[in-house]
Protein backbone atom coordinates (compact mmCIF):
# COMPACT_ATOMS: atom_id res chain seq x y z
CA UNK A 1 0.00 0.00 0.00
CA UNK A 2 1.34 3.48 -0.77
CA UNK A 3 1.16 5.73 1.91
CA UNK A 4 -0.23 9.42 1.99
CA UNK A 5 2.75 10.84 2.66
CA UNK A 6 4.76 10.15 -0.32
CA UNK A 7 2.08 10.56 -2.94
CA UNK A 8 1.36 13.81 -1.63
CA UNK A 9 5.07 15.04 -1.48
CA UNK A 10 5.71 13.97 -5.32
CA UNK A 11 2.43 15.70 -6.41
CA UNK A 12 3.98 18.86 -4.90
CA UNK A 13 7.26 18.65 -6.61
CA UNK A 14 5.14 17.81 -9.62
CA UNK A 15 3.28 21.26 -9.15
CA UNK A 16 6.51 23.25 -8.72
CA UNK A 17 7.99 22.23 -11.99
CA UNK A 18 4.77 23.02 -14.03
CA UNK A 19 5.04 26.74 -11.91
CA UNK A 20 8.31 26.95 -12.50
CA UNK A 21 8.18 26.58 -16.30
CA UNK A 22 5.26 29.03 -15.98
CA UNK A 23 7.32 31.60 -14.39
CA UNK A 24 10.87 30.81 -16.94
CA UNK A 25 8.47 31.83 -19.59
CA UNK A 26 6.95 34.61 -17.75
CA UNK A 27 10.97 35.45 -17.17
CA UNK A 28 11.83 35.19 -20.42
CA UNK A 29 9.37 37.26 -21.34
CA UNK A 30 10.63 40.05 -19.31
CA UNK A 31 14.32 39.40 -20.54
CA UNK A 32 13.32 39.93 -23.59
CA UNK A 33 10.86 43.27 -23.33
CA UNK A 34 13.69 44.76 -21.04
CA UNK A 35 16.62 44.55 -23.42
CA UNK A 36 14.39 45.13 -26.46
CA UNK A 37 13.16 48.17 -24.27
CA UNK A 38 16.74 49.08 -23.35
CA UNK A 39 17.62 48.95 -27.02
CA UNK A 40 14.57 51.27 -28.21
CA UNK A 41 16.15 53.85 -25.70
CA UNK A 42 19.50 53.40 -27.18
CA UNK A 43 18.92 54.57 -30.27
CA UNK A 44 16.40 56.85 -29.67
CA UNK A 45 19.42 58.50 -27.63
CA UNK A 46 21.50 58.26 -30.71
CA UNK A 47 18.90 59.87 -33.34
CA UNK A 48 18.43 62.73 -30.77
CA UNK A 49 22.27 62.93 -30.69
CA UNK A 50 22.45 63.16 -34.33
CA UNK A 51 19.37 65.28 -34.84
CA UNK A 52 20.79 67.89 -32.45
CA UNK A 53 24.08 68.01 -34.54
CA UNK A 54 22.30 68.20 -37.96
CA UNK A 55 20.24 71.32 -36.70
CA UNK A 56 23.25 73.06 -34.90
CA UNK A 57 25.08 72.32 -38.02
CA UNK A 58 22.67 73.43 -40.65
CA UNK A 59 21.38 76.63 -38.74
CA UNK A 60 25.06 77.69 -38.97
CA UNK A 61 24.92 78.00 -42.64
CA UNK A 62 21.01 79.52 -43.27
CA UNK A 63 22.24 82.40 -45.54
CA UNK A 64 23.65 79.69 -48.01
CA UNK A 65 20.14 77.18 -48.13
CA UNK A 66 22.10 74.82 -50.11
CA UNK A 67 24.96 74.43 -48.01
CA UNK A 68 22.95 74.31 -44.65
CA UNK A 69 21.03 71.03 -46.06
CA UNK A 70 24.12 69.68 -47.23
CA UNK A 71 26.01 70.19 -43.52
CA UNK A 72 22.90 69.31 -41.89
CA UNK A 73 23.16 65.69 -44.17
CA UNK A 74 26.51 65.49 -43.68
CA UNK A 75 26.65 65.95 -39.57
CA UNK A 76 23.98 63.70 -39.19
CA UNK A 77 25.89 61.41 -41.09
CA UNK A 78 28.70 61.59 -38.43
CA UNK A 79 26.27 59.60 -36.43
CA UNK A 80 25.07 55.93 -36.41
CA UNK A 81 21.56 54.71 -34.72
CA UNK A 82 21.85 51.07 -33.80
CA UNK A 83 25.33 50.32 -35.65
CA UNK A 84 23.26 52.23 -39.09
CA UNK A 85 24.68 55.37 -40.38
CA UNK A 86 21.89 57.88 -39.68
CA UNK A 87 20.53 59.36 -43.06
CA UNK A 88 17.95 62.64 -44.22
CA UNK A 89 15.74 63.21 -46.33
CA UNK A 90 14.75 65.94 -48.23
CA UNK A 91 11.79 66.36 -45.97
CA UNK A 92 13.88 65.80 -42.71
CA UNK A 93 15.00 69.41 -42.84
CA UNK A 94 13.05 72.86 -42.38
CA UNK A 95 13.18 75.71 -42.76
CA UNK A 96 11.20 78.51 -40.99
CA UNK A 97 10.71 80.93 -37.41
CA UNK A 98 11.12 79.97 -34.18
CA UNK A 99 9.31 81.99 -31.96
CA UNK A 100 10.86 82.34 -28.64
CA UNK A 101 7.48 83.54 -26.28
CA UNK A 102 5.29 80.64 -27.93
CA UNK A 103 8.00 78.14 -28.06
CA UNK A 104 6.48 77.00 -31.55
CA UNK A 105 8.02 76.28 -34.89
CA UNK A 106 6.18 77.93 -38.35
CA UNK A 107 7.74 75.73 -41.13
CA UNK A 108 8.45 78.84 -44.45
CA UNK A 109 7.68 77.78 -47.55
CA UNK A 110 11.07 78.79 -48.87
CA UNK A 111 14.25 78.07 -47.21
CA UNK A 112 14.35 81.27 -45.15
CA UNK A 113 14.06 81.83 -41.47
CA UNK A 114 15.98 82.09 -38.17
CA UNK A 115 15.57 78.33 -37.31
CA UNK A 116 16.42 75.23 -38.80
CA UNK A 117 14.05 71.76 -37.73
CA UNK A 118 15.75 68.21 -38.20
CA UNK A 119 13.92 65.12 -37.91
CA UNK A 120 15.77 61.43 -37.67
CA UNK A 121 14.01 58.19 -38.43
CA UNK A 122 14.68 55.23 -37.62
CA UNK A 123 12.36 52.43 -39.66
CA UNK A 124 12.16 49.88 -42.75
CA UNK A 125 13.11 52.71 -45.03
CA UNK A 126 16.41 54.24 -42.92
CA UNK A 127 17.88 50.75 -42.15
CA UNK A 128 15.68 48.86 -40.16
CA UNK A 129 15.55 48.31 -36.12
CA UNK A 130 15.40 44.09 -35.66
CA UNK A 131 14.00 43.59 -32.12
CA UNK A 132 15.76 40.56 -30.38
CA UNK A 133 13.96 38.82 -28.10
CA UNK A 134 10.47 40.34 -28.72
CA UNK A 135 10.98 38.39 -32.19
CA UNK A 136 9.50 35.53 -30.54
CA UNK A 137 5.86 36.86 -29.64
CA UNK A 138 5.89 37.87 -33.22
CA UNK A 139 7.55 41.75 -32.98
CA UNK A 140 10.11 41.69 -35.23
CA UNK A 141 11.43 45.33 -35.33
CA UNK A 142 10.28 48.97 -33.88
CA UNK A 143 10.08 52.54 -35.53
CA UNK A 144 11.48 55.77 -33.45
CA UNK A 145 12.40 59.00 -34.75
CA UNK A 146 13.86 62.06 -32.91
CA UNK A 147 13.58 65.86 -33.54
CA UNK A 148 15.60 68.60 -33.01
CA UNK A 149 15.25 72.55 -33.74
CA UNK A 150 18.43 74.88 -33.49
CA UNK A 151 18.02 78.92 -34.55
CA UNK A 152 20.37 81.89 -34.96
CA UNK A 153 20.92 83.80 -31.99
CA UNK A 154 19.23 87.22 -32.35
CA UNK A 155 22.31 90.00 -32.21
CA UNK A 156 23.18 93.23 -31.00
CA UNK A 157 25.28 94.46 -33.64
CA UNK A 158 27.42 98.07 -33.05
CA UNK A 159 29.15 99.20 -36.36
CA UNK A 160 31.68 101.21 -34.91
CA UNK A 161 33.51 103.21 -37.38
CA UNK A 162 37.13 105.34 -36.98
CA UNK A 163 36.39 108.84 -38.56
CA UNK A 164 39.86 110.17 -37.88
CA UNK A 165 41.42 112.08 -40.00
CA UNK A 166 43.28 109.53 -42.09
CA UNK A 167 40.15 107.93 -43.49
CA UNK A 168 40.41 110.23 -46.18
CA UNK A 169 44.11 110.04 -46.57
CA UNK A 170 44.78 107.84 -49.71
CA UNK A 171 42.75 110.76 -52.21
CA UNK A 172 43.68 113.45 -49.62
CA UNK A 173 46.51 114.55 -52.32
CA UNK A 174 49.69 113.27 -51.18
CA UNK A 175 52.11 116.86 -51.50
CA UNK A 176 49.83 117.11 -54.81
CA UNK A 177 49.42 120.97 -53.93
CA UNK A 178 52.85 120.96 -54.55
CA UNK A 179 53.03 120.07 -57.96
CA UNK A 180 50.77 119.77 -61.12
CA UNK A 181 51.13 116.31 -61.93
CA UNK A 182 50.04 113.51 -59.55
CA UNK A 183 53.18 111.80 -57.96
CA UNK A 184 53.97 110.61 -55.28
CA UNK A 185 53.16 107.58 -52.98
CA UNK A 186 50.05 107.49 -53.84
CA UNK A 187 50.20 107.76 -57.55
CA UNK A 188 47.66 105.00 -58.10
CA UNK A 189 45.31 106.54 -56.34
CA UNK A 190 46.00 109.78 -57.41
CA UNK A 191 44.92 108.66 -61.14
CA UNK A 192 42.27 106.28 -60.35
CA UNK A 193 40.69 107.40 -56.96
CA UNK A 194 40.84 111.45 -57.44
CA UNK A 195 39.18 111.40 -60.74
CA UNK A 196 36.20 109.83 -59.35
CA UNK A 197 36.81 112.86 -56.63
CA UNK A 198 36.37 114.86 -59.28
CA UNK A 199 33.50 114.01 -61.12
CA UNK A 200 31.52 113.73 -57.92
CA UNK A 201 32.02 117.81 -57.61
CA UNK A 202 32.22 118.54 -61.27
CA UNK A 203 35.85 119.45 -61.70
CA UNK A 204 36.44 117.86 -65.01
CA UNK A 205 39.32 116.01 -65.08
CA UNK A 206 41.77 115.12 -62.77
CA UNK A 207 44.15 116.72 -61.39
CA UNK A 208 42.60 120.35 -63.66
CA UNK A 209 44.53 123.54 -64.08
CA UNK A 210 47.19 124.54 -61.34
CA UNK A 211 49.01 127.84 -61.24
CA UNK A 212 51.65 129.44 -58.83
CA UNK A 213 49.89 132.95 -57.08
CA UNK A 214 49.93 135.30 -59.46
CA UNK A 215 51.55 133.03 -62.89
CA UNK A 216 48.62 135.10 -64.69
CA UNK A 217 50.64 138.51 -64.14
CA UNK A 218 53.86 136.76 -64.50
CA UNK A 219 54.58 136.11 -60.32
CA UNK A 220 55.26 132.72 -58.33
CA UNK A 221 54.38 133.68 -55.01
CA UNK A 222 52.99 135.59 -52.81
CA UNK A 223 56.09 138.73 -52.53
CA UNK A 224 56.24 138.95 -55.94
CA UNK A 225 52.90 138.87 -56.96
CA UNK A 226 52.81 141.97 -54.19
CA UNK A 227 54.92 143.75 -56.85
CA UNK A 228 53.03 143.26 -59.55
CA UNK A 229 50.01 144.47 -58.06
CA UNK A 230 51.65 147.73 -57.26
CA UNK A 231 51.49 148.60 -61.03
CA UNK A 232 48.49 150.07 -63.01
CA UNK A 233 48.84 147.37 -65.63
CA UNK A 234 50.41 144.38 -66.26
CA UNK A 235 51.62 143.14 -69.57
CA UNK A 236 52.39 139.16 -69.12
CA UNK A 237 52.29 136.64 -72.15
CA UNK A 238 50.79 139.28 -74.44
CA UNK A 239 48.13 139.63 -72.22
CA UNK A 240 47.24 143.17 -70.48
CA UNK A 241 46.03 143.43 -67.07
CA UNK A 242 45.04 146.60 -65.98
CA UNK A 243 45.12 146.65 -62.16
CA UNK A 244 41.50 148.71 -60.58
CA UNK A 245 41.91 150.67 -57.48
CA UNK A 246 40.38 147.48 -55.75
CA UNK A 247 43.58 145.85 -56.05
CA UNK A 248 46.25 148.16 -56.24
CA UNK A 249 48.57 148.15 -53.83
CA UNK A 250 50.27 151.02 -52.46
CA UNK A 251 53.62 152.00 -50.78
CA UNK A 252 51.76 153.63 -47.66
CA UNK A 253 49.62 150.17 -47.58
CA UNK A 254 49.81 148.03 -44.14
CA UNK A 255 50.76 144.87 -44.70
CA UNK A 256 47.37 143.45 -43.72
CA UNK A 257 45.72 145.66 -46.31
CA UNK A 258 48.10 144.57 -49.06
CA UNK A 259 47.27 140.82 -47.99
CA UNK A 260 43.77 141.91 -48.84
CA UNK A 261 44.46 143.31 -52.08
CA UNK A 262 46.31 140.63 -53.01
CA UNK A 263 43.85 137.84 -51.93
CA UNK A 264 40.93 139.51 -53.66
CA UNK A 265 42.76 140.19 -56.82
CA UNK A 266 43.06 136.24 -56.66
CA UNK A 267 39.78 135.50 -55.59
CA UNK A 268 38.32 137.60 -57.91
CA UNK A 269 40.13 137.64 -61.11
CA UNK A 270 43.04 134.60 -61.39
CA UNK A 271 40.48 131.56 -59.74
CA UNK A 272 37.82 131.61 -61.61
CA UNK A 273 39.64 131.08 -64.60
CA UNK A 274 40.76 127.99 -63.18
CA UNK A 275 38.45 126.25 -61.06
CA UNK A 276 35.04 128.15 -61.91
CA UNK A 277 32.99 125.23 -60.32
CA UNK A 278 34.46 125.70 -56.86
CA UNK A 279 32.11 126.82 -54.22
CA UNK A 280 31.35 128.86 -51.92
CA UNK A 281 31.54 131.15 -55.00
CA UNK A 282 34.36 132.98 -55.90
CA UNK A 283 34.01 136.66 -55.22
CA UNK A 284 35.32 139.05 -52.45
CA UNK A 285 32.39 141.79 -52.18
CA UNK A 286 31.08 139.15 -49.90
CA UNK A 287 32.68 138.73 -46.42
CA UNK A 288 31.36 135.72 -45.57
CA UNK A 289 32.96 134.30 -48.83
CA UNK A 290 36.31 136.53 -48.67
CA UNK A 291 37.20 135.22 -45.45
CA UNK A 292 36.48 131.82 -46.36
CA UNK A 293 38.97 131.56 -49.53
CA UNK A 294 41.34 133.63 -47.62
CA UNK A 295 41.70 130.57 -45.28
CA UNK A 296 42.21 128.28 -48.52
CA UNK A 297 44.82 131.20 -49.46
CA UNK A 298 46.75 131.29 -46.18
CA UNK A 299 47.21 127.33 -46.26
CA UNK A 300 48.17 127.35 -49.95
CA UNK A 301 50.40 130.39 -49.63
CA UNK A 302 52.26 128.92 -46.45
CA UNK A 303 52.85 125.67 -48.93
CA UNK A 304 56.43 125.46 -50.73
CA UNK A 305 54.21 125.70 -53.77
CA UNK A 306 51.66 128.19 -53.86
CA UNK A 307 49.59 126.62 -56.24
CA UNK A 308 46.23 127.05 -56.89
CA UNK A 309 43.61 124.69 -58.29
CA UNK A 310 41.24 122.10 -57.81
CA UNK A 311 43.57 119.72 -56.72
CA UNK A 312 45.20 121.74 -53.84
CA UNK A 313 41.40 122.89 -53.12
CA UNK A 314 40.42 119.00 -52.78
CA UNK A 315 43.57 118.79 -51.03
CA UNK A 316 42.21 122.14 -48.74
CA UNK A 317 39.07 120.50 -47.94
CA UNK A 318 39.85 117.01 -47.15
CA UNK A 319 42.67 118.23 -44.81
CA UNK A 320 39.58 120.22 -43.03
CA UNK A 321 37.49 117.48 -43.15
CA UNK A 322 33.63 117.53 -42.07
CA UNK A 323 34.12 119.81 -38.67
CA UNK A 324 37.88 121.67 -39.06
CA UNK A 325 38.68 124.58 -40.03
CA UNK A 326 41.59 127.45 -39.53
CA UNK A 327 41.45 129.66 -37.29
CA UNK A 328 40.68 132.57 -39.43
CA UNK A 329 37.18 131.11 -39.50
CA UNK A 330 34.22 129.97 -37.40
CA UNK A 331 33.18 126.21 -37.04
CA UNK A 332 29.74 127.49 -38.86
CA UNK A 333 31.84 127.65 -42.24
CA UNK A 334 32.92 123.98 -43.47
CA UNK A 335 33.68 123.43 -46.76
CA UNK A 336 31.03 122.16 -49.40
CA UNK A 337 32.93 118.78 -48.85
CA UNK A 338 31.22 118.41 -45.66
CA UNK A 339 27.90 117.55 -45.14
CA UNK A 340 26.97 120.49 -42.64
CA UNK A 341 28.17 123.11 -45.13
CA UNK A 342 26.37 125.96 -45.17
CA UNK A 343 27.45 126.55 -48.92
CA UNK A 344 25.23 122.85 -49.23
CA UNK A 345 27.02 119.93 -49.17
CA UNK A 346 27.49 118.15 -52.76
CA UNK A 347 26.09 115.13 -53.26
CA UNK A 348 25.48 112.75 -56.12
CA UNK A 349 23.75 109.47 -56.46
CA UNK A 350 25.03 106.78 -56.27
CA UNK A 351 22.91 102.46 -56.06
CA UNK A 352 23.76 99.92 -53.13
CA UNK A 353 22.22 96.82 -54.25
CA UNK A 354 18.98 97.88 -55.56
CA UNK A 355 18.75 101.40 -53.90
CA UNK A 356 19.96 104.67 -54.57
CA UNK A 357 21.54 107.18 -52.14
CA UNK A 358 23.15 110.46 -51.86
CA UNK A 359 27.03 110.69 -50.69
CA UNK A 360 29.20 113.68 -50.23
CA UNK A 361 32.50 113.03 -51.97
CA UNK A 362 34.17 109.91 -52.24
CA UNK A 363 36.72 110.39 -50.15
CA UNK A 364 38.57 107.04 -49.34
CA UNK A 365 38.64 104.64 -47.71
CA UNK A 366 35.29 106.49 -46.21
CA UNK A 367 33.23 106.05 -49.15
CA UNK A 368 34.20 102.49 -49.57
CA UNK A 369 33.40 101.97 -45.78
CA UNK A 370 29.96 103.36 -46.63
CA UNK A 371 28.87 102.05 -49.38
CA UNK A 372 30.31 98.44 -47.51
CA UNK A 373 28.51 98.97 -44.48
CA UNK A 374 25.05 99.84 -46.31
CA UNK A 375 25.81 96.41 -48.13
CA UNK A 376 26.23 95.03 -44.59
CA UNK A 377 23.00 96.16 -43.56
CA UNK A 378 21.10 95.35 -46.39
CA UNK A 379 22.43 91.80 -46.21
CA UNK A 380 20.93 92.06 -42.56
CA UNK A 381 17.84 93.06 -43.39
CA UNK A 382 17.13 90.31 -45.63
CA UNK A 383 18.87 87.67 -43.08
CA UNK A 384 15.73 89.07 -41.19
CA UNK A 385 13.06 89.65 -43.45
CA UNK A 386 11.14 86.78 -42.96
CA UNK A 387 11.23 87.14 -38.79
CA UNK A 388 7.93 89.59 -37.90
CA UNK A 389 9.26 89.68 -34.24
CA UNK A 390 11.39 92.84 -33.99
CA UNK A 391 12.57 91.04 -30.51
CA UNK A 392 13.96 88.00 -32.46
CA UNK A 393 15.45 89.89 -35.65
CA UNK A 394 19.25 91.19 -35.45
CA UNK A 395 18.97 94.91 -34.07
CA UNK A 396 22.08 97.34 -35.52
CA UNK A 397 23.44 100.47 -34.36
CA UNK A 398 26.47 103.01 -35.89
CA UNK A 399 28.76 104.44 -34.01
CA UNK A 400 31.95 106.24 -35.22
CA UNK A 401 34.59 108.01 -33.47
CA UNK A 402 37.06 110.13 -33.56
CA UNK A 403 38.43 112.94 -31.56
CA UNK A 404 37.61 112.26 -27.67
CA UNK A 405 34.78 114.77 -27.85
CA UNK A 406 33.54 113.29 -31.47
CA UNK A 407 32.05 109.74 -30.25
CA UNK A 408 29.39 109.80 -31.79
CA UNK A 409 25.82 107.12 -31.81
CA UNK A 410 25.00 107.78 -35.82
CA UNK A 411 22.49 105.09 -35.39
CA UNK A 412 20.72 103.88 -32.48
CA UNK A 413 20.61 100.14 -31.48
CA UNK A 414 17.53 99.01 -33.29
CA UNK A 415 15.41 97.06 -36.13
CA UNK A 416 15.16 100.74 -38.53
CA UNK A 417 17.27 99.32 -41.07
CA UNK A 418 16.84 101.93 -43.57
CA UNK A 419 17.76 104.61 -41.21
CA UNK A 420 20.90 102.80 -40.28
CA UNK A 421 21.81 102.46 -43.91
CA UNK A 422 20.99 106.40 -44.59
CA UNK A 423 23.08 107.11 -41.27
CA UNK A 424 25.92 105.51 -43.03
CA UNK A 425 25.85 107.52 -46.56
CA UNK A 426 27.17 110.97 -43.97
CA UNK A 427 30.40 109.27 -42.35
CA UNK A 428 32.72 111.83 -42.91
CA UNK A 429 36.61 112.10 -41.54
CA UNK A 430 37.68 115.07 -38.94
CA UNK A 431 40.19 117.70 -39.59
CA UNK A 432 44.05 116.52 -39.85
CA UNK A 433 45.05 119.33 -37.48
CA UNK A 434 45.43 116.93 -34.03
CA UNK A 435 45.15 113.43 -32.80
CA UNK A 436 42.00 111.78 -33.31
CA UNK A 437 42.26 108.38 -33.13
CA UNK A 438 40.16 107.57 -30.39
CA UNK A 439 39.88 103.76 -30.69
CA UNK A 440 38.86 102.89 -27.24
CA UNK A 441 36.56 105.73 -26.47
CA UNK A 442 34.50 104.13 -29.33
CA UNK A 443 34.73 100.74 -27.93
CA UNK A 444 32.99 101.97 -24.17
CA UNK A 445 30.77 104.07 -26.32
CA UNK A 446 29.66 100.81 -28.07
CA UNK A 447 29.43 98.41 -24.99
CA UNK A 448 27.41 101.03 -23.11
CA UNK A 449 25.26 100.89 -25.68
CA UNK A 450 24.67 97.47 -26.78
CA UNK A 451 24.59 95.92 -23.45
CA UNK A 452 21.81 94.70 -21.87
CA UNK A 453 19.37 96.92 -20.69
CA UNK A 454 19.25 95.61 -17.29
CA UNK A 455 23.27 97.27 -17.18
CA UNK A 456 22.68 100.54 -18.56
CA UNK A 457 22.69 100.02 -22.31
CA UNK A 458 19.77 99.61 -25.07
CA UNK A 459 20.80 95.85 -25.68
CA UNK A 460 18.59 92.79 -25.25
CA UNK A 461 19.19 89.82 -22.41
CA UNK A 462 19.88 86.65 -23.82
CA UNK A 463 21.38 87.84 -27.44
CA UNK A 464 24.90 87.39 -28.64
CA UNK A 465 26.90 90.70 -28.85
CA UNK A 466 28.68 91.84 -32.01
CA UNK A 467 30.91 94.67 -32.15
CA UNK A 468 32.68 95.00 -35.79
CA UNK A 469 35.70 97.38 -35.64
CA UNK A 470 36.36 99.24 -38.82
CA UNK A 471 39.82 101.55 -39.07
CA UNK A 472 42.01 102.50 -40.90
CA UNK A 473 45.02 103.93 -38.43
CA UNK A 474 46.60 103.52 -35.03
CA UNK A 475 45.24 104.80 -31.76
CA UNK A 476 46.30 108.04 -30.90
CA UNK A 477 43.75 109.28 -27.63
CA UNK A 478 42.07 107.11 -24.77
CA UNK A 479 39.89 107.34 -21.91
CA UNK A 480 41.33 105.06 -19.24
CA UNK A 481 44.68 106.34 -16.88
CA UNK A 482 47.66 104.55 -17.81
CA UNK A 483 47.98 103.43 -13.99
CA UNK A 484 44.58 101.32 -15.17
CA UNK A 485 45.79 100.00 -17.98
CA UNK A 486 48.74 98.67 -16.49
CA UNK A 487 47.13 97.36 -13.69
CA UNK A 488 45.06 95.68 -15.75
CA UNK A 489 47.84 94.55 -18.00
CA UNK A 490 49.80 92.90 -14.93
CA UNK A 491 46.35 91.04 -14.02
CA UNK A 492 46.11 88.95 -16.97
CA UNK A 493 47.94 86.19 -18.04
CA UNK A 494 47.50 87.42 -21.66
CA UNK A 495 49.41 90.29 -21.34
CA UNK A 496 51.67 89.29 -24.50
CA UNK A 497 49.19 90.44 -26.35
CA UNK A 498 50.20 93.86 -25.54
CA UNK A 499 52.76 96.54 -25.92
CA UNK A 500 54.67 98.49 -23.11
CA UNK A 501 53.77 101.25 -21.24
CA UNK A 502 55.12 103.61 -24.38
CA UNK A 503 52.00 102.48 -26.14
CA UNK A 504 48.92 102.76 -24.01
CA UNK A 505 46.61 104.04 -26.95
CA UNK A 506 47.18 100.63 -28.19
CA UNK A 507 47.03 98.84 -24.86
CA UNK A 508 43.69 100.92 -24.20
CA UNK A 509 42.34 99.86 -26.90
CA UNK A 510 42.69 96.06 -26.45
CA UNK A 511 42.01 96.27 -22.57
CA UNK A 512 38.27 97.18 -24.02
CA UNK A 513 38.51 93.85 -26.36
CA UNK A 514 39.55 91.92 -23.56
CA UNK A 515 36.67 92.88 -21.25
CA UNK A 516 34.70 92.26 -23.79
CA UNK A 517 35.84 88.99 -24.43
CA UNK A 518 35.27 87.64 -21.21
CA UNK A 519 31.66 88.49 -21.76
CA UNK A 520 31.43 86.35 -24.68
CA UNK A 521 31.09 89.64 -26.77
CA UNK A 522 32.33 88.62 -30.46
CA UNK A 523 35.17 91.70 -31.91
CA UNK A 524 35.84 91.78 -35.30
CA UNK A 525 38.65 93.26 -36.34
CA UNK A 526 38.89 94.98 -39.75
CA UNK A 527 41.41 97.21 -41.73
CA UNK A 528 40.62 99.17 -44.46
CA UNK A 529 43.13 102.02 -46.04
CA UNK A 530 46.67 102.30 -46.67
CA UNK A 531 47.61 103.91 -43.65
CA UNK A 532 46.36 100.09 -41.46
CA UNK A 533 48.59 98.49 -38.74
CA UNK A 534 48.06 95.17 -39.31
CA UNK A 535 49.90 94.34 -36.55
CA UNK A 536 47.78 95.83 -34.40
CA UNK A 537 44.34 94.38 -35.63
CA UNK A 538 45.26 91.18 -35.80
CA UNK A 539 46.13 91.54 -31.85
CA UNK A 540 42.79 92.75 -31.63
CA UNK A 541 41.04 89.65 -33.49
CA UNK A 542 42.78 87.44 -31.63
CA UNK A 543 41.89 89.09 -28.26
CA UNK A 544 38.40 89.11 -29.31
CA UNK A 545 38.87 85.26 -30.48
CA UNK A 546 37.76 86.02 -34.12
CA UNK A 547 39.89 86.51 -37.50
CA UNK A 548 41.46 89.92 -38.40
CA UNK A 549 40.49 91.10 -41.88
CA UNK A 550 42.33 93.40 -44.25
CA UNK A 551 40.64 94.73 -47.07
CA UNK A 552 43.12 95.38 -49.28
CA UNK A 553 46.20 97.16 -49.81
CA UNK A 554 44.38 97.99 -53.61
CA UNK A 555 41.96 101.19 -52.88
CA UNK A 556 39.99 100.34 -55.96
CA UNK A 557 39.38 96.78 -54.22
CA UNK A 558 38.43 98.28 -51.12
CA UNK A 559 34.75 97.96 -51.52
CA UNK A 560 34.88 94.79 -52.81
CA UNK A 561 36.78 93.02 -49.95
CA UNK A 562 35.19 94.88 -47.21
CA UNK A 563 31.10 93.48 -48.93
CA UNK A 564 33.03 90.15 -48.50
CA UNK A 565 34.30 90.45 -44.93
CA UNK A 566 31.05 92.22 -44.05
CA UNK A 567 28.89 89.21 -45.12
CA UNK A 568 31.29 86.56 -43.75
CA UNK A 569 30.19 88.15 -40.13
CA UNK A 570 26.38 88.53 -40.87
CA UNK A 571 25.86 85.03 -42.46
CA UNK A 572 27.46 83.36 -39.15
CA UNK A 573 25.46 83.73 -35.92
CA UNK A 574 25.57 81.90 -33.21
CA UNK A 575 23.74 79.17 -33.11
CA UNK A 576 21.47 77.80 -30.31
CA UNK A 577 19.48 74.36 -29.75
CA UNK A 578 16.09 75.43 -28.44
CA UNK A 579 14.08 72.09 -28.96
Amino acid sequence: MTSRKNTNRSSRRGSIVVLAAFLLVGLLGVIAFATDLGYIYLVKTQLQAAADAAALAGAANMAYPDTAVSDAKKYAALNKAGGVTVTLSGTDVEFGIWNTSTRIFTPSNDQSGNAMRITVRRNDATGGNSLFFAKIFGKKSFETSAQAIAMANPRDICLLVDLSASMHYDTEPDNGYASAAMTGTYATVQTTMMQKVFNDLNYGTAPGTTQTVGQILGASSTSTLASKLMNSSVTYSGTTYTISSTYKILSTDSGATKKQKMYKWLIDVQMPLIMPNATPPLTSSNTTYYNYWAAYLDKIAASSSNRLGYLTYVYYMMYNGRDGQDSTLSSSDDSPLAVTSPYGCIYHSETVGSESFNFPARGEPTHSCRRALIAAIQQIQERNSPVSDDNQKDWVSVISFDALAGTTIQHDLDVNYTTAKQACTKLQPVHSGAACTATETGMIAAENLIKAASKGGKGRENTQKVVVLLTDGVPNLKTSSNSTISNYISSNSNSNYYNSSTYYNYDAALMQTALMQKMNWKVFAVGVGLETDNSFMDRIARMGETNASHSSTDPTAYEENLRAIFKQIVDNPEVRLVK
